[in-house]
Parts: structure tokens; C-alpha cells; sequence
């Protein structure tokens, strides 16, 4: 087989103007992929010229790049010194023997170079193996469907003689699946491709060129369908694909009691500080068994429970945790068939605490402005229940500028500024509904509830927070547990009237989980005239701040025990 070094020595120039390599937009996709943080260390390979190690540079500890043509790597050190980046070195080597110890690596990146390994299974093995446990890895490389690849084979392999062979995102996922990774998305991403360009990168003689190009052309069937070459300007255009997978090193569990999940595969294992576990030990066991390693460490093995698969997955929101899921469930009312809206699917752990509480003939619509955090959460959706339920809606929209359904029994928010919805909030909920919102601090529950008041037609308004500390039971030994989960958010509810008053208890606050002293609470029922006397507020306007009023806010702790440690199996 060719060397790729000698396809790549005479053209390392041009890889620094490649408008795919170097282009911010297609940067960006790598760093939403991998997801660095300060102090992380980076291995980029398959380097080339650096582009992509450079974009890793600002957001990590140090990043190396690693290549197997010198060549790339002086272009790659020239451009570093001309932007004056110092935190990235580079590294003469083989994806497929990587020279550096187990475990090196917080973040591990390959672009658009996989489709160049003899071995890609080795060169998998050695991502996993120098990668920390946990840790993540993003994988772009051009994926194209069959039969386009078919066509786009003969091309590559006339234009660059050590190509070797595309994979599909389907086989990309089997791949990392069987080579150890847990894969978290995996998507193709369709360009429109310069083909002149492309061809420009390898320095194609025009004569072949034009003779590669009629291949791309000449394409009939479903091939052309998808490949949809096109002349503009006289110059060919075509379709182009590349995968988009973000994977992480599974772990387990150690003696401290650190929760980790783990893919079970036949016949492979997983090796920990305190021995190897071998997965076929696992495998078609009942849950809650305990496994030991050879070096006489002992695991339980488990399911993940829904709260350790809402704490315990990467997010790119603050997520709501499961101490107030269970008091938002309750508090809100969700029952069996219930009609729920929620603005904010952020990690979709709401979301899907409100599907399990309203079960198959109920309904869930949940809005999400940001497309990449709906696509996070489906993704966790999918993770978790395995697809994406029949009763469930997700759609991208603005809730601030409205909402298409009406008559919801439930509203949910996690809003920055919940006060902006509070008027498609009462356009779409039906008398008798409950609407809650998550609150950070103080003030944004203070101005949603004046907004509320403001629009009118609402009532029994309620914002308390959980305190969550652990006790440590140890035989006669009993303590508090070290740390807790203390102040998260504010829990705010308010149920929709029949009309425009607002109702509200004289008490301190309504306590759905304390017995007041009389079985029906002593109440003052207000008019808007009436209230206007206090405040002007009959004539609707959009929510403004207004002077500080009396709102109640409870405090209540709950205890759990401190949890012991727990090798969970998918």
C-alpha cells in the first residue's frame, strides 16, 4: 500500500488554505463534539497542519498534535509561532501505535483522517487506551451512504492512492462499540462540496481531474440522487459527507464509591486500579450481583436509576436535579393521561420525569429555543428510554414570542426569564392547570410572581427550595454525611383561574406537604379593582419590575442515605 507519507510531504502547504480544514464553522463542530475544559490535555490526530489542535489550544491545558508526515508538523509549528501559541506541541506518530502511556489524555480528537488507517480497528484501540476513563473523544471523518460511497471510493483512491476506505456512520458506531467506547451521538453532515478545490488539495493533474469529475458526473441511479453533482460556473459541485460521533471511555466503579456505567459486550473486560472484570461475569446475570477481580476487589453490579442517569451524563445546561424532579412531580400535579407543556428542554431530565409520570396516554410537548441543546436532549432521551416515545413532541421554538396549544393541563418551566411566557403561559392553560417554574435566586421568583399577579387569572402562589443531606450509618455510628446538595433553585407554583382575579392565602403560605389547623385555609378573594387600590394593575401591560412585595418562601431538607458503591450495567 502506498505510504501516506509520501501523498501528503509535497502538499502540506496546501492543507493551511483548505477552506474545510481551516474553516471556524467546521472548527466549531470539533469543539462541541469534544467539549474541552481548563485544564484538560488534548491529543489531536492525524494533526496535518495543526487547525484543528489550534482551536483546542484556548480551551485546554495543553494540546498535542500528533502526525505521521513531518512535513505537516513543520507547517503546523510555523503557523504556531506566527499566532503565538504555546501551549501545543507536536509529535512525530502512528494512530495506530500511539506513543504515550494509558490513560494520558482528558480529550482525544481525529478529523478527517480515518479513512487514511490500514488498521482501524487497532487505531480505535489505541484512542480508548490513552484516553482517561470517563473522559471524551470526537470522531469526523467523511462518511458517505452507500451506493454514493461506491462512486466516491474510485475517485479517492485515483486522487489520493493511500485512502483506504470511508465507513458509514452505522459502521462507524460498531466499530467504537466493539473496540470499548460508549458512543453518546453519532450524525452525518451533509456539504456542499468545491470539488475543484478537493482536487487543488492533492495537486491533481487537471487531465485527471476532469476524468474523476466525469465519474461524479456520470453517477446514475441513487447514487446521483444523493451525490447531485451540479456546474456553477463552470465549476463542479457535488454533495459531501462526514460523521460527527462524540464518544467517552466507559469506567466502573471503585471502592469509594464513585457510580460509573459500563456497556457490557461479550468477551471483552474492563481493567480498573483494583483489577480486571471481566464482562462475560456479568453477562446474563441477575442485577445486584457482585463480581470480583482478580486482585480480590468486590463490585456490585446494578441498573443506573433515573437520578444517577440525570447527574451522571455530560450536559451543556444546568439540569434540574432529581431531589427537586420528585417535588416538581408532585408539587405540579403530573398524574396518569395528564396534558403537559414544557418551555426548556435543556438536558431533558424534566422531560423525562414528566413523560414517566403521565405514562402512554398522556402527552408531553416540550420547547427548547437552542437547536444544539434539543438535539443534547434527545439524545439523553434516546440514551435512556431507547427512542423517543409516541407522546412525547419536541420542537424548536421561542416560548417568549407564544405557544400553538391550548387547553394544557400542566405548564413546566426552566427559563431564564419565565415572567416573558407568563402570558402564552395563560393563553394555553386550562382553569384549574398548575404552572411551574424553575427559579435560580430570589429575584427572578419575585418577578414572576408580580407577573402573574399583573396578567391576573391566577392564584395560590408557592415557591419554596429542598435541602437534601445525606446521613452516614456505620452500625452504632450515625453522622451527617460531609457534604449535601443544598440550594439548586427555587421551586415556584401557581394554579390558573376560571377568571381575571387573583387569589391568594392570608396565611405565610399554602404547605401541600404540612396539615394547616383548619381544613380549609383562610382566604381573601381580590378583584381587580380592589387590588388596584393597593397597586395599578387593571390594565394589562407587558411584566416590568416592580417595588419588593411579600412572596412566600419555605425551606424543607430531606435526607437520603449516603449511597454505597455500585457498578452499574446497561
Amino acid at each position: 500500500m502506498p505510504d501516506v507519507r509520501d501523498s501528503f510531504s509535497r502538499v502540506a502547504a496546501n492543507y493551511t488554505r483548505s477552506t474545510f480544514h481551516a474553516s471556524s464553522e467546521r472548527l466549531q463542530e470539533v469543539l462541541d463534539l469534544a467539549q474541552p475544559r481548563p485544564g484538560d490535555l488534548a491529543l489531536d490526530v492525524a494533526t496535518g497542519t495543526g487547525n484543528t489542535a489550534f482551536a483546542l489550544a484556548p480551551h485546554v491545558r495543553r494540546v498535542f498534535g500528533l502526525d505521521v508526515t513531518r512535513e505537516m508538523l513543520d507547517q503546523a509549528r510555523r503557523i504556531a509561532g506566527e499566532r503565538d501559541i504555546v501551549n501545543a506541541d507536536w509529535v512525530i506518530g502512528d494512530a495506530e501505535h500511539l506513543p504515550f502511556p494509558d490513560g494520558t489524555f482528558d480529550v482525544y480528537v481525529v478529523r478527517a483522517a480515518p479513512h487514511h488507517f490500514q488498521d482501524v480497528d487497532a487505531f480505535l484501540s489505541e484512542a480508548l487506551r490513552v484516553l482517561k476513563p470517563g473522559r471524551d473523544a470526537a470522531f469526523i471523518d467523511c462518511a458517505p451512504p452507500l451506493p454514493a460511497r461506491d462512486v466516491l471510493h474510485e475517485v479517492e483512491l485515483r486522487r489520493d492512492p493511500s485512502h483506504v476506505r470511508s465507513l458509514t456512520v452505522g459502521e462507524w458506531v460498531s466499530r467504537l462499540e466493539r473496540a470499548g467506547f460508549d458512543v453518546e451521538s453519532a450524525t452525518a453532515r451533509e456539504l456542499d462540496w468545491n470539488y475543484e478545490e478537493w482536487m487543488g488539495h492533492m495537486a491533481v493533474a487537471p487531465p485527471l481531474a476532469a476524468e474523476l469529475a466525469g465519474i461524479i458526473e456520470s453517477a446514475g441511479g441513487q447514487a446521483r440522487e444523493q451525490l447531485h453533482p451540479v456546474r456553477r460556473e463552470g465549476k463542479l459541485w457535488h454533495a459531501y459527507w462526514h460523521c460527527l460521533i462524540r464518544a467517552r471511555r466507559p469506567v466502573l466503579v471503585d471502592k469509594v464509591g464513585r457510580r460509573h456505567r459500563v456497556r457490557l459486550r461479550a468477551g471483552e473486560r474492563h481493567s480498573i486500579h483494583s483489577g480486571l472484570i471481566l464482562h462475560d461475569d456479568l453477562i446474563g446475570r441477575p442485577e445486584g450481583t457482585l463480581v470480583t477481580t482478580q486482585m480480590g476487589a468486590r463490585l456490585l453490579a446494578v441498573r443506573p436509576t433515573f437520578a444517577e442517569q440525570v447527574t451522571g451524563r455530560r450536559r451543556q445546561t444546568q439540569p434540574i436535579y432529581p431531589k427537586d424532579l420528585g417535588a416538581i412531580v408532585v408539587g405540579a400535579d403530573l398524574y396518569p393521561g395528564a396534558r403537559v407543556l414544557e418551555a426548556g428542554t435543556g438536558t431533558g431530565a424534566l422531560t423525562m420525569a414528566a413523560l414517566r409520570a403521565v405514562g402512554e396516554r398522556g402527552l408531553v410537548v416540550s420547547y427548547e429555543v437552542r437547536e444544539e441543546f434539543m438535539e443534547a436532549a434527545r439524545r439523553a432521551i434516546v440514551e435512556t428510554l431507547g427512542a423517543i416515545p409516541p407522546n412525547l413532541t419536541l420542537k424548536l421554538g421561542d416560548v417568549y414570542q407564544g405557544l400553538d396549544e391550548s387547553e394544557m393541563d400542566r405548564v413546566l418551566l426552566d427559563l431564564a426569564e419565565p415572567w416573558q411566557a407568563a402570558p402564552a403561559v395563560k393563553a394555553t392553560l386550562r382553569p384549574g392547570g398548575i404552572v411551574f417554574a424553575h427559579c435560580p435566586n430570589v429575584s427572578q421568583v419575585q418577578r414572576f410572581f408580580d407577573c402573574l399577579r399583573e396578567l391576573q387569572g391566577f392564584g395560590m402562589l408557592e415557591a419554596y427550595e429542598l435541602l437534601q443531606r445525606g446521613w452516614t450509618v456505620r452500625g452504632r455510628s450515625m453522622r451527617p454525611s460531609h457534604r449535601m446538595v443544598a440550594h439548586t433553585g427555587f421551586l415556584c407554583f401557581a394554579r390558573r383561574l376560571a377568571d381575571d382575579v387573583v387569589f391568594e392565602p392570608e396565611g405565610e403560605a399554602f404547605t401541600w406537604g404540612v396539615p394547616s389547623r383548619e381544613s380549609l385555609s383562610s382566604s381573601s378573594q381580590h378583584s381587580p379593582q380592589s387590588r388596584c387600590s393597593r397597586s395599578p394593575l387593571s390594565t394589562p401591560r407587558p411584566c416590568s419590575p416592580r417595588r419588593t412585595t411579600r412572596w412566600p418562601v419555605r425551606s424543607i431538607s430531606a435526607g437520603e442515605d449516603e449511597a454505597q458503591a455500585a457498578l452499574a450495567f446497561r
